[in-house]
């Protein structure tokens, strides 16, 4: 048996040997990358830029259809021109207009935001960069959408515009039996509270409230519905002079019983109190008495809000948005007809160009429900640093999450995991980090400290850059992403300012002996989550952990 102090030296060995230098991954602006977490990566990064105008999900559906998000080779037959995106050379030259007078907006926007591109330098072989790639498709959009920048958002006018424009050796029926395809295949894989918020005024109708009704039925039966932690619950409300709740979150646990209560709302008819209806939501529709999942679950408590017209001015809404963003709320706005989009962006969730929707009349609403489905099922939870959090998840699912960390001091994470298998990631980049994205990767066998000193973080010299400057530049948003790769998989995660990473654990001394650990590469310096290497990916090196008991202290550190 090992005695006590061979034990301590042994462990501390360990813990130096397998806590190793991680490198962060970044396949959005790696040349050949290819693969549906490369192409959803890469879409995030230019939605939540919010450069452009909501484009309905054409961005994503153009790499399914053009090269089945790269993935397949008989669109490269003739070698990777055009990126995954596959944009014609002709096409390329249009996109050079963006240094034009009348293009100033988008030009500066991705130079000095986010990406700090010089489109004026971009040449066609670099749209092998899948980001490049990407950003010559959105604006080649941007600059044949009649009028500027209006993307149809039916897929059958987008299969129109795409023969025309973009693949003139397409047929419609191709683009659309591809989007079906694509769209099959997107999964739910996160529980959400969300509440439906429908404009009952005299100026929609009841015709119109009939097709809103109908929106809703379409959105939830793409949710997973069920009264476990893990699933969706869902609630409605309609509102006109006053508000009247259809039925609360916790009143319904399964699809065909929400599908009839939906039914039976009675449309009322009145005058249009949108402030009242979101102070409403705010105080009353996410308390854990009406059914929603309490903090510590890190649910996303999501609204989506359908109206057609102005508020009244005796309802404002600014105090109640307000409110509700500040109380972690996320608020989506679907405007109809002539609905006044300068109030739906007051009261809808940054990026407006992915909270906003807006339709020509309620015979169209229909054609939203694949996209709010997508969209709702990647919302993060934004949880205070030192607000501790717990996962029930079953293989396959996920919980997304985001952190304000001080600028300054940082902050410290600590995953514990005392069942199932799961695998976590971190980004400053992007809300949904994954394989092909992530500053950092864990896969904690027990517990895992991370320290993050954001000073480090690239995002942040690419923050200071962006046009309209840091929401608060005094702290840095951190996402992370959680799936379960088991059943029965719990994870616990706590948070604190600073570095408070446990370095002073030991493990229980064994009863046997200890099992020769590979050395590999040696010792390496503790990591911490950033650094300033040059971009592109480099193998990231998983944490190994002795036991369900032993603490790995990491502090991470990445190469950017």
């Amino acid at each position: 048996m090992l005695s006590m102090a061979l034990w301590r030296a042994v462990t501390a060995a360990f813990l130096l040997l397998c806590v190793t230098r991680v490198g962060s991954v970044d396949l959005t602006i790696t040349p050949g990358a290819v693969g549906p977490e490369v192409v959803e990566a890469t879409v995030q990064r230019i939605l939540l830029s919010d450069i452009f105008s909501d484009d309905f999900s054409l961005l994503r559906r153009l790499a399914a259809v053009e090269t089945a998000d790269g993935t397949d080779s008989a669109a490269f037959a003739g070698g990777l021109a055009g990126g995954i995106w596959r944009v014609s050379e002709e096409a390329f030259q249009r996109t050079k207009e963006l240094t034009d007078v009348g293009w100033e907006s988008y030009y500066n926007g991705i130079l000095d935001g986010s990406f700090g591109v010089n489109w004026r330098d971009v040449t066609y072989s670099d749209l092998q960069v899948p980001l490049i790639s990407a950003l010559a498709a959105r604006i080649y959009v941007l600059m044949t959408s009649p009028p500027v920048d209006k993307v149809a958002y039916e897929a059958e006018e987008q299969a129109a515009w795409w023969m025309r424009y973009y693949n003139t050796e397409g047929q419609e029926f191709e683009f659309l039996i591809k989007v079906a395809e694509l769209e099959q295949q997107a999964v739910c894989k996160i529980g959400m509270d969300v509440v439906f918020a429908l404009d009952a005024s005299l100026s929609v109708g009841s015709e119109g409230f009939f097709r809103s009704k109908n929106f809703v039925k379409q959105v939830v039966d793409a949710f997973n519905i069920g009264s476990r932690d893990d699933q969706t619950r869902v609630g409605c409300l309609q509102f006109s002079h006053e508000v009247t709740v259809a039925f609360d979150l916790g009143d319904h646990d399964n699809r065909d019983d929400i599908m009839r209560a939906v039914d039976e709302i009675n449309y009322n008819g009145g005058g249009t109190a949108m402030g009242t209806a979101i102070d409403y939501i705010r105080q009353n529709s996410f308390s854990v008495d009406r059914g929603a999942r309490p903090v510590d679950y890190a649910v996303p408590r999501i609204a989506i809000i359908l109206t057609d017209g102005k508020t009244n001015k005796e309802f404002p809404i600014l105090f109640p948005s307000a409110l509700a963003h500040r109380d972690g709320i996320i608020m989506y706005c679907i405007g109809i007809g002539d609905s006044d989009d300068s109030e739906l962006s007051l009261i809808a969730t940054r990026p407006i160009a992915s909270h906003v929707l807006h339709v020509l009349n309620y015979e169209s609403v229909s054609y939203l429900k694949n996209i709010m489905a997508t969209r709702t099922c990647r919302e993060t939870t934004a949880v205070a640093v030192g607000q501790p959090i717990r996962t029930d998840l079953e293989e396959g699912e996920a919980r997304f999450i985001s952190y304000e960390i001080d600028a300054t001091e940082g902050a410290t994470i600590k995953f514990m995991a005392p069942s199932g298998l799961v695998t976590v990631y971190l980004s400053s980049e992007v809300p949904n980090p994954n394989e092909a994205v992530h500053d950092y990767k864990v896969e904690p066998d027990g517990r895992v400290d991370l320290f993050i000193d954001p000073t480090q973080l690239a995002s942040m010299s690419r923050t200071k850059r962006a046009a309209d400057g840091a929401s608060d530049p005094s702290h840095v948003k951190v996402y992370t992403a959680i799936y379960s790769r088991s059943n029965g998989t719990q994870l616990y995660v706590e948070s604190s300012a600073g570095n408070t990473a446990d370095h002073s654990f030991i493990p229980e001394a064994p009863s046997g002996t200890v099992a020769p650990v590979d050395p590999g590469a040696g010792p390496q310096p503790a990591p911490q989550l950033g650094s300033n290497a040059p971009p592109g990916p480099s193998t990231s090196v998983l944490i190994g952990v002795a036991s369900l008991v032993m603490i790995a202290v990491v502090h991470a550190q990445l190469d950017f």
